[in-house]
């Protein structure tokens, strides 16, 4: 504290002076004489009434009044420009001063030391940066006064996290902890754990909730007015500080009640908000009608949250007045994947329904119900008295159900209660049917997760009061899955519900019903796309791919022979001469080829058989392709064309063994009658068996191996098997695998009793009944191998019959269909090798254009669970006509997935096709720029903290200002005003000036103009040579300026202002150059241009610094941006030769 001693005056008052001027950077400024003052100099008492002030006091106190202006007398001089929010600083120098006005020739009023944290709001002043602060002004950098920097801006917490620490370990003196290489590690986890728990509290509109946060102590009722997302910063930014505070400021936990720890944080959360949270929702909001009515769709367990987001699509197309929301379920079971649940699964999935329902598996919690009906009171919040209808998919229509009679008492706070309920496969538990309301429940009679039977007891269990109000069907034909059928009976029923004026709807989307319908059948299409591609790319996924096999297996080495042109190695084992015949061993889930398969090549061999060990390609992908190799080359592998073949699939290679099997019967009967056995060892079953993945409600299998049983035509083994992934130990490889051979056992059981297979041998054991050098087969194993060999040397006419009945039943049921003509073979059969490579090249080469990439990375700007639907259209569109041009293929998505089949088909056996197939996945993987962008974002020296979505969203909203109705009006009034040469120009420029300080300061850029500028200009200039949607946009912005200038020059000529235009200066007379006029087009769907006279034959880089020159807002450089000609760009030093030259511009460098 500053040390003071009074001065009594001759008039009777007192006043004081100061001894020490440390406190406003001086020295000594007083000593005392003696040890203590004299009597005289002492204060006197105070008088308890006032002094009348003489004259001269009034105006000594005037006069400081005026030099020393309190908080509310601050103003903002003219030439100060605000350029960023309100926050904290630090005084990092020595000490800094706060001074009566923004300049270091004002009044000093105050020192502050050295770590001193003070709250302001920064500000430009004449190109210095300062802050206004509660009392005054403080210079953030004293260049100008032979110092640097004086005050820092402090990082909050909740931005980042890491910047913060740095920070604070850098000026907290005596609080920092050691910093090891995990402190950075344990920061980010702390970070991302502190936002994924309050993640929730951004859908909260609940005062409820809202109260507790409050009482707790984590937010103030000031806090309550900023909404959602501010309330969940505030949290954030308070679980943050502490959290972090203990790790690395080494703060000791406070003892007061706030429970800002994870784990009683947790429990708080879970106990008070969670009930009140609704669960996140995607929402399809009619674009050209009113909102007339609103379905909530619930998905299913272990999927996506976005899972039915296709369906959702083909249902606005068939109801474009319904807006439809999608909850996204809360419980996350596999992070890598995002496959999720409406509430925890049990630890061991349970064997049966059965065994579901006696776990209560299939009962709702209370938390969910609780969830969703915060999510009903938020979503009427939202769009209003529009009346609502509830539906679901399998677990959230069990959630749906069991949550009506919770929903209906949303009457009590006047909100509406659904109007109706739509259970698709998911009428498994009774539940009460509130009145007034209308439930349909669809379900499929091939359901085999859910059973038909399950629902019909479900119905049966109910009162008839419930029995009234549902609308039971049953599907033929139908499993655990949403056909069109359905989405069509569920438009249909909420059309009966909630009716509405079709014309009106028609009118106003400009649509009749026909279009509507047209429009409908092609999200069909969509989605059967988007269906078919996740359940087959799944599988070509590493890390679903590494739990059905291993990525990792040692394989053959290059010395091994190989069929297929190089694709496939393989490794024989030869009995010799003694040879019965041959077995083809498709290996399973293994960790060395050689080691793990050698005891079966010891059993074969032991009986007379030469092995074959396949090293096939371990891609779903590619099975198909793979088995279809082996069995086209069989001669080569075995040395001959009529000896015996055994196929021996074990795991996720009997899909190889199967395929080899029923493919065999399109190929000659000499080929066909060589395979003699075929052993399905540990094999898949079907989709449903394997581990969960996010393929949605898959319509058809992409296995199904216990279907197509009933097309093999030779005699069957099935084992249990070992196999890591679908083997028949529960303690392998889990609950989950004995579903597969319980799956192929009763449907080969039931083919067998049909007389449907020629010959059945079942085992629930393995292969071998001993390993290494004794191994031999099992006696199941055994006898059936011996068999089929004895039926091939022999000939069994009743075995013949049979494998004649399989081959005429396939080629019945599956190669007489009409969609057998665009199966895959037979689309691949329509091209020539060389024509097919031209088209490809073609396609490439267009995908390759810049208007395709431009439209490709504003695709990557959509919600994901748009992307797949924006690619495909892309890609058709981009294909389209090359594909019309060839004719071979249909026209539209369809022709592009034609393609995309013949490429995967012919790639396989051309390398050409191949590398084209990789080119064209490289180039629209948008998974891989979203990983360039986030790479680039990391780099904070280049981008100053601007993400490239925020560059996206400056441009639309700059030329959106620039573009409004308004703008002329206002700055011809500005205009108006002024006087002297260029007014237009000028105008402009300060507005253009007042928008970007805008802009730049919601991007968070700090500093002066000019710094805030190269910071911008150096962040968009990388972001633009990554993104080539940005560059346009951004020359859009120059485009609409220099419309509105030109407009504005008009306006002022016609209202007789003279200086609308730059004075021009006399030219220097001298012999001129021959000029030629070119057009540049900033953006030709809106007619943007810049006509341009230049000298004959000038470059490139010559004409683009015109263009800039003639910006203005004068932001534009000439480095930010390409010229190009007839489609290619220019080099900088290409020559302009031709009159009338038209120009676009691509993008930034």
């Amino acid at each position: 504290m500053a040390e003071l001693v009074p001065n009594c005056k001759t008039d009777g008052s007192t006043a004081w002076l100061l001894m020490d001027g440390k406190a406003v950077g001086l020295g000594q400024l007083l000593r005392p004489l003696g040890n203590s003052l004299p009597d005289s100099a002492k204060p006197k008492p105070a008088a308890k009434k006032a002094v009348q002030q003489p004259a001269a006091a009034k105006a000594e106190a005037s006069a400081k009044t005026e030099a020393a202006p309190k908080e509310k007398q601050l103003l903002v001089p003219e030439n100060a420009r605000q350029t960023g929010p309100k926050g904290e600083f630090m005084i990092v120098h020595e000490k800094a001063v706060v001074r009566h006005i923004p300049s270091t020739k004002g009044a000093m009023l105050s020192v502050l030391q050295q770590g001193h944290v003070v709250t302001g709001t920064p500000f430009d002043v004449d190109g210095q940066p300062w802050i206004m602060v509660k009392t005054g002004w403080m210079l953030v950098h004293g260049r100008s006064v032979g110092l640097g920097q004086l005050l820092e801006s402090l990082v909050d917490v909740a931005e980042d996290i890491l910047d913060w620490a740095r920070q604070q370990k850098l000026t907290a003196p005596g609080k920092e902890v050691t910093w090891t290489a995990e402190t950075e590690t344990e920061l980010l986890q702390l970070d991302a754990v502190a936002r994924e728990q309050v993640a929730p509290l951004r859908l909260h509109e609940n005062a409820q909730a809202w109260q507790e946060l409050q009482q707790k102590g984590f937010i103030t009722s000031d806090d309550l007015t900023l909404g959602p997302d501010g309330v969940a910063q505030r949290v954030l930014r308070e679980l943050l500080r502490r959290r972090a505070g203990v790790l690395v400021l080494a703060e000791s936990p406070s003892d007061d009640s706030l429970p800002w720890e994870e784990e009683p944080f947790r429990r708080f959360f879970e106990e008070s908000i969670l009930p009140l949270t609704p669960f996140p929702c995607k929402l399809m909001i009619p674009d050209e009608v009113p909102t007339q009515r609103l379905l909530v769709l619930l998905h299913g367990s272990f999927v996506r949250g976005d899972d039915l987001w296709s369906e959702a699509e083909v249902l606005r197309s068939l109801m474009p007045e319904t807006a439809i929301a999608l909850p996204e379920a809360p419980c996350v079971v596999e992070e890598a994947t995002g496959l999720r649940t409406w509430w925890p699964p049990p630890a061991k999935k349970p064997e049966s329904i059965e065994d579901a329902i006696e776990g209560g598996f299939l009962k709702a919690p209370g938390l969910a119900i609780s969830r969703l009906v915060a999510t009903s009171r938020w979503l009427q919040k939202r769009f209003g008295s529009v009346p609502m209808l509830l539906g679901g998919f399998s677990q959230g229509a069990m959630l749906a159900s069991q949550a009506l009679n919770e929903l209906a008492g949303l009457a009590t706070e006047g909100l509406l209660v659904p109007r109706g309920l739509i259970l698709l496969s998911g009428l498994s538990v009774a539940f009460e049917v509130p009145p007034n309301v209308r439930c349909l429940a669809l379900h499929g009679d091939q359901d085999e997760m859910v059973p038909l039977k399950l629902a019909q007891e479900a119905l049966a269990a109910n009162s008839g009061v419930l029995k009234a109000s549902v609308t039971f069907e049953v599907i033929q034909g139908l499993g655990h899955e949403i056909s069109d059928a359905i989405l069509d009976r569920i438009a249909s029923f909420c059309a009966e519900l909630v009716p509405v004026d079709q014309a009106v709807v028609s009118a106003l989307t400009r649509q009749d019903v026909p279009a509507m319908m047209q429009e409908a059948n092609q999200k069909k299409l969509l989605r059967w796309v988007k269906t078919v591609s996740n359940a087959t790319l799944m599988f070509d996924n590493e890390r679903f791919m590494s739990t059905v096999l291993n990525m990792e297996m040692v394989g053959l080495g290059p010395e091994s022979k190989t069929i297929g042109g190089g694709l496939i190695k393989y490794e024989m084992h030869d009995v010799g001469k003694s040879r019965k015949g041959t077995v083809i061993i498709f290996h399973g889930k293994i960790k060395n080829l050689r080691e793990d398969t050698r005891a079966l090549v010891v059993a074969y061999k032991r009986i007379g058989l030469s092995v074959c060990v396949l090293d096939y390609r371990q891609k779903f992908s590619q099975f198909g392709v793979d088995a279809t190799i082996v069995l086209e080359e069989l001669d080569t592998i075995t040395g001959d064309d009529v000896s015996p073949v055994i196929i021996h699939g074990i795991g996720m290679s009997g899909i190889h063994a199967l395929h080899i099997a029923i493919a065999a019967h399109s190929y000659p009967k000499s080929l066909r009658r060589r395979l003699c056995h075929l052993v399905l060892d540990g094999s898949v079953s079907n989709f449903k068996s394997l581990p969960p993945m996010p393929t949605g409600c898959i319509a058809t299998d992409p296995i199904g191996n216990d279907h197509k049983l009933k097309y093999v035509g030779m005699p069957l083994c099935i084992l249990g098997g070992d196999d890591a992934c679908c083997g028949h130990v529960e303690e392998v490889c889990g609950s989950r695998a004995l579903g597969h051979y319980n799956y192929l056992s009763a449907s080969a059981t039931m083919l067998l009793e049909d007389g449907k297979l020629a010959a059945l041998s079942m085992d629930t054991g393995t292969a071998l009944v001993n390993t290494g050098s004794d191994a031999r087969l099992s006696p199941t194993l055994y006898e059936s191998t011996c068999k089929a060999l004895d039926v091939f040397m022999v000939g069994d006419v009743d075995s013949a019959a049979k494998g004649l009945d399989a081959t005429q039943r396939f080629l019945e049921e599956v190669m007489a269909k009409d969609e057998d003509q665009d199966s895959p073979d037979s689309l691949a059969a329509r091209f020539e090798a060389e024509e097919l490579q031209g088209l490809a090249e073609k396609i490439a080469e267009a995908s390759g254009k810049p208007q395709v990439l431009r439209q490709l990375w504003a695709i990557r700007r959509m919600p994901e669970t748009r992307r797949g639907e924006g690619l495909v259209q892309l890609l058709a569109q981009t294909y389209e006509p090359y594909l019309k041009e060839n004719g071979k293929l249909a026209e539209g998505v369809e022709g592009f997935r034609q393609f995309e089949t013949v490429m995967a088909v012919s790639s396989t056996k051309n390398k050409r096709l191949a590398e084209i197939q990789e080119q064209m996945r490289q180039l629209f993987d948008l998974k891989a720029l979203d990983a360039q962008v986030a790479k680039l974002e990391r780099d904070k020296k280049i981008t100053s903290g601007i993400t490239l979505e925020q560059c996206h969203i400056m441009a639309e909203e700059s030329k959106a200002e620039w573009a409004s109705k308004g703008l002329a009006k206002k700055l011809l009034e500005l205009a108006k005003e002024k006087s002297g040469p260029a007014v237009s120009r000028s105008v402009i420029m300060e507005h253009g000036a007042d928008m970007s300080t805008r802009h730049w300061t919601k991007l968070g850029l700090k500093g002066s103009y000019s710094e805030m500028e190269q910071q911008l200009n150096t962040a968009t200039g990388a972001f633009s040579r990554l993104d080539l949607s940005l560059g346009p946009k951004l020359a859009a912005i120059q485009g609409e300026a220099m419309r509105v200038m030109s407009e504005l020059v008009d306006a002022l000529a016609k209202a007789g202002v003279k200086g609308g235009a730059a004075a021009k200066p006399k030219a220097t007379p001298k012999k001129a150059a021959k000029e030629i006029q070119v057009t540049i087009h900033i953006a030709r769907d809106l007619d943007l241009k810049k006509t341009v006279k230049v000298p004959m034959g000038s470059t490139a880089l010559y004409i683009a610094k015109c263009l800039a020159k003639d910006d203005p807002i004068g932001v534009t450089s000439a480095p930010d941006f390409s010229l190009v000609l007839n489609g290619q760009r220019l080099d900088d030093d290409a020559k302009i030769q031709v009159d009338g030259t038209e120009l676009d511009i691509d993008g930034c460098r």
